[in-house]
């Protein structure tokens, strides 16, 4: 190999002998020769620097992208995470709209049935208010009405809350007994039943004033607490006859006016015993059918329709009124317990709606990281694929 290599160097340089005519044309041809050998060299060399350039390029740019990549991958945990919190977060969000839902279907359905027995209540109480009405005097009917209207407004207007505060309703609203003695009390007591019950005579004349200048209808009559005569109850013990007022139970502060009412009459078993006590003692007497005995001799009797009674009613009434606001109360707290977790509802469904679009978001930006991490690995494969070999 070596001596044919020397062979066609020599070869080589005959040629070139031959090809020159002259010292000058072959200094010329050495000449542009050197010339192109350089530019060559110069060419190859600068060929190797954008070489070396683009490898570093590559290389530095390959770092970034694996770190990019890496950053990536952390982020898709860190974004699998999040999302897996959010989702939880949904799902608790779902079931506490679900329960709530539920909530709200019991709560309407007490409510429907709440409604119901409101309206039922009132209008078996305005039944029997009605028939109270009507089975005592129309005046006084007419009166008590346009008195709890005067009533109402003034606590409507804030105005004479001492006459608010002085009144007690009437006679028949403070007392209860047995139904055993309702005929015997309505008897005894009569229209006086109706009468309203003041703390003085001063609350009264102005209740006079006011009602007359309200132009109200009906007759109004008042037991005036403190202008009362109450008559001694002492009395000793009597056979076959008690004091009616032991069978009565009242309101405190109406005491005074069931007293001037009821003190000293003596209820008996039976006509001749009344007839015999008021005689003898000196009292009025009533028998449990109603026939009465006055001790200044007068007797009064016959018969009375006891399938209609007054306090029979009223304590109706009272039960009735009593239910209804028992109803009323619960329905109230109904209202306010529907209100209530219809705003948890409505907070519910608005925080749902968040978390619903942070789960999109979530997944967008998943989808994105992922489809960033496949563009930077195929642009990483290419550059390791078109990495130039090692430059020296």
């Amino acid at each position: 190999d070596l001596a044919e290599e020397k062979r066609k160097e020599l070869y080589a340089k005959r040629g070139r002998g031959n090809q020159f005519t002259s010292k000058e044309d072959r200094d010329k041809w050495i000449r542009i020769e050197l010339k192109s050998l350089t530019k060559a060299i110069h060419d190859k060399r600068e060929q190797m620097e954008r070489l070396k350039k683009d490898l570093q390029d590559d290389t530095i740019k390959s770092h970034e992208i694996e770190e990019q990549l890496r950053q990536i991958v952390d982020n898709e945990n860190e974004q699998r995470t999040h999302m897996d919190n959010v989702n939880i977060r949904v799902r608790d969000l779902r079931q506490k709209k679900s329960d709530i839902a539920t909530q709200k279907t019991e709560l309407a359905r007490k409510e429907t049935q709440l409604h119901i027995q409101i309206s039922q209540t009132r209008d078996e109480l305005r039944k029997y208010q009605d028939t109270l009405r009507s089975i005592i005097n129309k005046g006084a009917a007419l009166g008590t009405e346009g008195l709890q209207r005067l009533l109402r407004q003034f606590a409507d207007e804030n105005r004479n809350q001492d006459i608010i505060n002085g009144y007690h309703g009437t006679l028949i609203e403070n007392l209860e007994c047995d139904p055993t003695f309702y005929t015997a009390v309505e008897v005894i007591a009569g229209n006086r039943l109706n009468y309203h019950i003041v703390d003085s005579d001063i609350i009264a004349t102005r209740l006079v004033k006011e009602f007359n200048s309200a132009r109200q209808r009906g007759e109004i009559h008042f037991l005036p607490l403190n202008v009362l005569d109450i008559q001694n109850n002492n009395l000793p013990k009597i056979s076959g006859a008690s004091p009616l007022i032991d069978q009565l139970q009242w309101i405190p502060k109406a005491e005074k006016a069931v007293r001037h009412v009821f003190n000293r009459i003596m209820l008996c078993e039976d006509f001749n015993s009344a007839t015999r006590t008021a005689r003898q003692y000196d009292v009025d007497c009533v028998t449990l059918d109603g026939d009465q005995v006055q001790r200044k001799g007068a007797l009064t009797g016959g018969y009375i329709d006891k399938k209609v009674s007054r306090l029979e009613l009223q304590h109706s009434i009272k039960q009735l009124s009593t239910i209804l606001n028992k109803y009323e109360q619960e329905y109230k707290i109904i209202r306010n317990e529907i209100m209530n977790i219809d705003n948890e509802y409505n907070n519910i469904m608005a925080e749902l709606q968040r978390e619903d679009m942070k789960s999109k978001k979530n997944w967008d930006n998943y989808e994105q990281m992922k489809s960033d991490a496949k563009y930077l690995q195929s642009e990483l494969d290419r550059i390791v694929t078109h990495r130039p070999g090692k430059v020296n």
